[in-house]
């Protein structure tokens, strides 16, 4: 007996799919992730940080804020032509 044409391309479409799944199939890959960064850190107390802060010192405003520049001197406006009649 002879298979049909349908029944021979069913059963090589499975095959490969069960040897993909078996020996893994491309997307199902993991991706290349970018590594986890841990920062370290450091509890203090309510009276350690104000004592951070009395001891800090006060920043220093001596300079006067900037003046805003000044618009430049216009041209007095030109005289409109007489319309015509």
């Amino acid at each position: 007996m002879r298979m049909p044409t349908g029944a021979i391309v069913s059963a090589a479409g499975h095959a490969a799919l069960i040897a993909l799944a078996v020996w893994g199939l491309p997307w199902l890959k993991p991706s290349d992730r970018e590594a986890i960064r841990v920062t370290e850190v450091s509890f203090v107390t309510e009276a350690e940080f104000a004592a951070a802060q009395a001891s800090a010192e006060a920043p220093r405003d001596t300079a006067a804020p900037p003046e805003p520049p000044s618009p430049p001197d216009a041209a007095p406006p030109a005289e409109r032509p007489p319309a015509p009649l």
